[in-house]
Parts: structure tokens; C-alpha cells; sequence
């Protein structure tokens, strides 16, 4: 089969997560923080069993069983019970820590992404102390503003629990043909979503004005049905298979995920995050590499991989006149950053106390290379060229996300002779990053407008 092939199935497997995501989005029958999995969406789209975790493999037996005796519900409930359990006690000793509660007007909620702390920076310079940080996975400085009433939470747990299996046997097919792994997903979701509900609850007392999330997790629902003002600010390329909340405004990264959402969404305010593109361009590409991809002791084998390909590049590039600034995710550990630097002795580290964003408009690079980084979006906003390290015809889930990133950049090793004559040609080098701005996605053409 031949990479036109291969590119075509891929552009299928887009058009039908697409299409599955937004038939799930817009029926009305089960809340869609229920049926919140990005995995298992995927899967049934492309016709494959979802992949567990071996907890969520055994809870998925219980179910089944539970499911053919009709008891599917009280396993839903006793599973989120320990859940609400678990985060409400935590916020209740850390109550214990808070002398005086301050005055919020917005919240951050962080998840423990790499680079959120940046995008947090930018937002205290606008709102400094009136904007609270919190981490919705640890839970993290969430007992600032108080611990909810358990009793409210526990409200929301027993009225989505029960009578739940019976709702989905009326779902649409692709939910009720899938039950037993959509009743997992509502067991993993409903504590998490039952704690919200109250504690956006308690926020909105306490005067909380506004919540920003930088991913559209469980909380984001639960926030927007407490009716609280919520922005989705966002982190990372927005996967296919990610149905969304009904917030209340989107800050996209790119041009290609507003078109998107605007087609799909209703009275959504989206708008794009503006960039100013980068004069002056030097000899310079900014490899973006995993902080493990040293450790070729790692089970991790597609780390071996990119470490070859990054070996290869580099040298390339060495020899043809182009400086390589490496820039590892930023909690690669010191020991590392030095083993790092030691193995590639012609490169410059980047200083990961600033943003990429920074980072680019302090090297003014030709090029940003790595697999398939959210960095090469920004890249390509900011004027510099997109180099993706692998096979341009893998079919791969990492390719069915929102951005069609496989035709907003050039592949390296494939593209080696067109990267070496934008490299030589100013004039070649604009007209290949114009080509590659506006090349068409076919996924645009083929979906149809839905309401939340």
C-alpha cells in the first residue's frame, strides 16, 4: 500500500471519529460528561476494542456481570461514592491548613500539564491576585475557597446513578451497542462530576466571577451546568474524539480549530489566539525532543526511535550550516539536561524557564522540528516551518486531532531535498510556508453545523 493510500485511510478514520464525535455531541438523551472518553470514541469510530488500564479492565467485569443481573447502577454509584469520597476528604484537610479564606474573583484549573504554569504567568500579569490557581487532579489549593457540602454532592451522585443503565438502552446505537464500556466510563466520570457540581456550587457563593480551564475535562461540565461563567482556554491540539462542553468562549491556537468549531458549535463565542509572524529568520532549528529520550533503558521503545531520527537531524543539519537549539520539556530533570547536552556537543539548550512562544521570538528560527508537538502549530503561526520526525504514511491516532497537522508541515526524512532548498532560498523558503498555510482540509468540507 502506498503513502497516498495510507493518507487517504487516515483522512477517513478523521472524517469518522469527526462524524461519531458530533452525533454523540448533539443527541440529548444521556449528559454528555457521562460519555466523556476521547479512547473509547476512538475506537468504536475505527472499529476497534478500547484499551483499559488493568484497574479499569477488572471494574469493566464487574460491570458486565453486574450489568447482566441488573445491578450496573449500584456498581456506578459505589464506584463514584469512593471517588466523591476521596476528593472531598482531601479538601477537607486542607481546609485545615487555610487561616483566612481570601477573595477570588476567577480560577485557573490546571491538570499538570508541562506548560500550563506559562499560561497561568500571562494570566496573573492581567488579574494578579484576584485569580486562584488550582489543580483539578491533585487537587491542589482547591480548599482556598472553602469545602462544599458533601450532602449536595452526594445529591448529584444518587440522581445520575440511578436509572442510568436504563437510559442507555434508549441511546442512539453507537452508545447502546457499547453499553458495557460506556457504563465504565460514566463509574470512572460521575464522582469527579458529582464533586464539581458542588463545588462550583460553593464558587459561585464565594463570588467567583469566571473559571478558565486549559483542557475540557470533567469539571468544565460540571461548571457550566452550575451556570458559572467558564472559558476554555486552550492547551494542546484538540482531539477528533474530545466532545465538548457548552462553555461559554473558546481561545483557540489555530485558524484551522476555529473554522472547526464555529461549524460545529452554537452560541459559542470562539476566537483565535493572535501571533505576530517572526522578521529576520536565522540559521536556527529548535528541535523539540521528550526530556526521556536518553533512557534507552525505557520499555518506552518509541523513544529509541526518535532518538535516532533526532541523531540523524542533527547531524544533517550540522553539516548543512543550520545551528540546532535543543529544547527538552521543561521538567527534564538537571542530571539530564547535562547528559543531554553532553551527547549532542554541537547544539545550544534552550532556556525552559520561558514559553516556546518566547522561546521562538528570542531564536528566530527557519525551522521547528519534532513528532507531532503542539509547538508546531505555533511554529507555523509564527512564521517559521513545521518538520514532523517520522513516517509521513503511519496511521497513527496521533494524526486525529482537529489541526490537520500532516499537511501544515514538511516530514524529515522524506522531505530532506525541499528542506535543504528553503533553507538556501529566502524566496523558496516564503513561498513553502504559504503552501503549507493554505493547503486545504478535507475534514472541513465534510462535517455539518450542531447545536450543543
Amino acid at each position: 500500500m502506498n503513502i497516498q493510500d495510507n493518507n487517504q485511510i487516515m483522512e477517513n478514520i478523521r472524517k469518522n471519529v469527526s462524524a461519531l464525535t458530533l452525533k454523540i455531541q448533539s443527541q440529548k438523551d444521556i449528559p454528555l460528561w457521562a460519555l466523556a472518553n476521547e479512547h473509547l470514541i476512538y475506537s468504536i469510530a475505527v472499529g476497534k476494542m478500547p484499551e483499559w488500564g488493568p484497574k479499569a479492565r477488572i471494574l469493566r467485569r464487574f460491570i458486565n456481570l453486574s450489568n447482566k443481573i441488573n445491578i450496573a447502577d449500584i456498581i456506578i454509584f459505589l464506584v463514584g461514592l469512593y471517588r466523591l469520597i476521596s476528593i472531598w476528604w482531601v479538601l477537607k484537610k486542607g481546609l485545615l491548613r487555610v487561616r483566612q479564606l481570601n477573595i477570588f474573583k476567577k480560577i485557573f484549573v490546571a491538570f499538570g500539564a508541562i506548560s500550563e504554569d506559562f499560561l497561568f504567568q500571562n494570566l496573573f500579569k492581567q488579574y494578579q491576585t484576584t485569580l486562584l490557581k488550582i489543580n483539578q487532579s491533585n487537587y491542589e489549593n482547591m480548599w482556598e475557597i472553602g469545602c462544599p457540602n458533601f450532602f449536595i454532592a452526594f445529591y448529584f451522585l444518587v440522581k445520575h446513578s440511578i436509572g442510568y443503565s436504563s437510559k442507555l438502552k434508549q441511546a442512539i446505537s453507537e452508545i447502546s451497542s457499547n453499553k458495557i464500556d460506556f457504563l465504565l466510563t460514566c463509574s470512572l466520570n460521575i464522582g469527579i462530576y458529582a464533586f464539581f457540581r458542588s463545588y462550583w456550587r460553593l464558587a459561585k457563593l464565594q463570588g467567583i466571577e469566571e473559571v478558565i480551564f486549559p483542557a475540557p475535562d470533567i469539571p468544565v461540565f460540571a461548571c457550566v451546568d452550575e451556570d458559572v461563567k467558564t472559558v476554555y482556554l486552550q492547551h494542546g491540539l484538540i482531539a477528533l474524539s474530545i466532545v465538548m462542553p457548552k462553555v461559554d468562549r473558546i481561545i483557540v491556537l489555530t485558524s484551522d480549530e476555529e473554522s472547526y468549531l464555529k461549524n460545529t458549535l452554537k452560541k459559542v463565542q470562539i476566537t483565535k489566539m493572535s501571533y505576530h509572524e517572526i522578521d529576520l529568520k536565522k540559521n536556527i532549528l529548535i528541535l523539540l525532543v521528550h526530556k526521556d529520550i536518553l533512557k534507552l533503558s525505557s520499555t518506552w521503545s518509541i523513544l529509541k526511535e526518535r532518538l535516532n531520527i533526532s541523531e540523524l537531524l542533527i547531524q544533517w543539519a550540522c553539516r548543512s550550516g543550520l545551528q540546532v537549539v535543543l529544547r527538552p520539556t521543561p521538567n527534564i530533570a538537571k542530571e539530564d539536561l547535562t547528559e543531554l547536552h553532553r551527547r549532542f556537543p554541537n547544539t545550544l539548550l534552550d532556556d525552559l524557564n520561558i514559553s516556546l512562544d518566547e522561546s521562538l521570538n528570542k531564536w528566530t528560527p527557519k525551522f521547528v522540528a519534532s513528532w507531532a508537538s503542539t509547538g508546531l502549530a505555533a511554529a507555523l503561526n509564527y512564521g517559521c516551518i513545521p518538520i514532523i520526525l517520522s513516517n509521513p504514511s503511519e496511521i497513527d491516532a496521533r494524526w486525529s486531532i482537529i489541526y490537520p497537522l500532516k499537511i501544515r508541515a514538511l516530514f524529515w526524512p522524506r522531505d530532506e531535498g525541499l528542506i535543504l532548498a528553503v533553507l538556501k532560498s529566502d524566496s523558496i523558503y516564503r513561498d513553502q510556508r504559504m503552501s503549507l498555510c493554505k493547503q486545504k482540509d478535507q475534514l472541513l468540507s465534510s462535517i455539518e453545523t450542531v447545536e450543543v
